[in-house]
C-alpha cells in the first residue's frame, strides 16, 4: 500500500492527477494481473489490489483485499490520498483458520501415530519435544527462513524441511 501511495503522489506530481491504471504507476511488474482478459485487478503477496479515482481525478483510494480470505490474508487493506493506511478485519476469516488449524492438528496426530509406532523407542523424546515450551518457538523459527520475525507465504512456499540442530 506504501508504494502505491508514493507512486500515486509521483503520478500526481508529473501529471497534476491520479491514476487508476497501475501499469501508469510503473508498478505492472510489482502487481501482476490477476485476469489477463481485462486486469481491473492486481495482485501481489496473496492480495488483488485495485485501485478508483474520481471522475475529476483528484481523489483515489486503493483496496487490498486477501486472494483467499482466511489463508492468503486476514484483513482488507485501504489507503487513500491522505497516504494513511487502513485494516480492518474480515470476520469469514476466523472460520477458515478454525479449518485449517483442525487438519493441522489432525495431520499431526496421524503423523505422530505412525512416527511413534515405527519407532516406539524415539517415544520419550518424542514426548519430552512435544512438552517443551520452546517448540512453537522452534518451529516458527524454522519457518521464518528469511528471519525477519514473520512468516510469509514465500517463506512457506520456499521451506523444506525441518533443519536438523
Amino acid at each position: 500500500m506504501r508504494v502505491i501511495a508514493a507512486a500515486e503522489k509521483n503520478f500526481f506530481a508529473a501529471h497534476h492527477t491520479y491514476s487508476a491504471a497501475i501499469d501508469d504507476l510503473n508498478l505492472g511488474g510489482v502487481f501482476q494481473c490477476s485476469d489477463v482478459s481485462n486486469c481491473a485487478h492486481r495482485q501481489n503477496n496473496g492480495y488483488f489490489f485495485e485501485i478508483v479515482v474520481s471522475a475529476a481525478g483528484g481523489v483515489w483510494s486503493a483496496t487490498g483485499t486477501p486472494a483467499v480470505v482466511g489463508k492468503t490474508g486476514s484483513t482488507r487493506v485501504v489507503t487513500d490520498s491522505t497516504g494513511g493506511i487502513f485494516e480492518a478485519p474480515l470476520p469469514e476469516a476466523e472460520s477458515v483458520h478454525q479449518q485449517m488449524f483442525d487438519h493441522i492438528n489432525a495431520a499431526v496426530v496421524q503423523t505422530l501415530l505412525r512416527l511413534i509406532l515405527q519407532r516406539p523407542q524415539d517415544f520419550p523424546e518424542i514426548t519430552r519435544g512435544l512438552e517443551s515450551q520452546r517448540t512453537t518457538e522452534r518451529a516458527f523459527n524454522q519457518l521464518d527462513l528469511n528471519g525477519d520475525g514473520r512468516v510469509s507465504f514465500t517463506d512457506l512456499n520456499n521451506y523444506s524441511g525441518v533443519a536438523l540442530m
